[in-house]
């Protein structure tokens, strides 16, 4: 596919070693208090953010580059390899983060009574949750002579919140674009709208699910009863005093899978809502990071992105 955008794409985040398997839901049950064993198809896959951005940015025919974050270990190599093999033609820059692991996670999808559901263990840290800037920083310089576009793994500030917003400043400072995807485990319960604030001012984009934006809004849950449009509505109004002359704009997605509706907002432009096609988006285990991809390089036709009245 031709590069719609121009743009040169840098991609900074973890990578993970992904264990997939299916099972009947009812032999999960038969077994909730008891041993048991049963076999089915078990799949490895190159997963994390930092992995899955890059996967689709290669779906999408787009250029660019990947700075790998892995633990000092056994399986931080085999993801090394693993990201060299399946994204032919994406620059493989590792960061290994010295005493930390590399994430395992294991995807455990369960069917029954004509649907599918997921359930995700991951661990707990893994070398993505402690990397520091001064891990990135030289990469990044030399990056910068060819790319000023950022996608930032969010898992980066689950635990270091204060030195990455600092860093944030320094990337803005020297000519990058960043478009960080918030993860609901970002910023922990010590965060509030004032260092979100302080995130958005140094991004272009900040993509997250809706939910996420509410806790640290601190906005309760509405009723079951109320609309998308009435949810969307009420963020809009509370988000646009964070968004005060930053020049970024926020993408909160929700609905199905956290990613079938995403409410657009920029300082200066009337709120949108978009509703996209999870089936033709292939929904998964990244359908948010997908959806984040084909926004950023205009390839949300793909995904059969429509607007809705706001």
């Amino acid at each position: 596919m031709a590069n719609r955008t121009g743009r040169v794409w840098t991609v900074l985040g973890g990578l993970h070693f992904d264990l997939a398997a299916t099972i009947e839901r009812q032999w999960l049950v038969d077994h909730t208090d008891r041993d048991g064993q049963t076999w089915t198809d078990v799949r490895t896959e190159l997963g994390g953010v930092g992995g899955n951005m890059a996967r689709h940015l290669h779906d999408v025919g787009q250029p660019g580059a990947l700075i790998a974050v892995v633990g000092d270990d056994d399986i931080g190599q085999l993801l090394l390899g693993r990201a060299r093999m399946d994204l032919p033609g994406v620059e493989v820059h590792p960061v290994v983060v010295p005493g930390a692991h590399s994430g395992v996670v294991a995807l455990l999808h369960t069917v029954g009574r004509g649907d599918r559901k997921r359930l995700v263990v991951g661990p707990d840290r893994s070398a993505v949750d402690v990397v520091e800037y001064q891990h990135v920083d030289a990469i990044l310089h030399a990056l910068r002579r060819q790319s000023a576009e950022l996608i930032l793994d969010g898992y980066v500030l689950r635990c270091r919140v204060a030195g990455w917003v600092d860093a944030l400043q320094r990337f803005r400072a020297d000519g990058w674009r960043t478009h960080l995807e918030l993860v609901p485990h970002d910023l922990g319960h010590e965060v509030r709208a004032a260092a979100l604030a302080a995130v958005v001012a140094s991004c272009a984009t900040l993509s997250t699910n809706m939910s996420t934006i509410e806790r640290v809004l601190d906005l309760p849950p509405l009723s079951a009863s109320a609309l998308p449009s009435d949810r969307a509505a009420r963020l809009a109004d509370k988000a646009g005093r964070i968004l005060s002359g930053s020049g970024a704009r926020i993408l909160a997605r929700f609905g199905r899978g956290d990613a079938q509706l995403c409410l657009r907002l920029s300082e200066g432009s009337e709120p949108e809502l978009w509703s996209y096609d999870l089936d033709r988006a292939r929904c998964g285990k990244s359908t948010q990071d997908r959806l984040l991809v084909h926004e950023l390089t205009g390839a949300v036709e793909l995904v059969g992105g429509r607007r809705l009245p706001l």
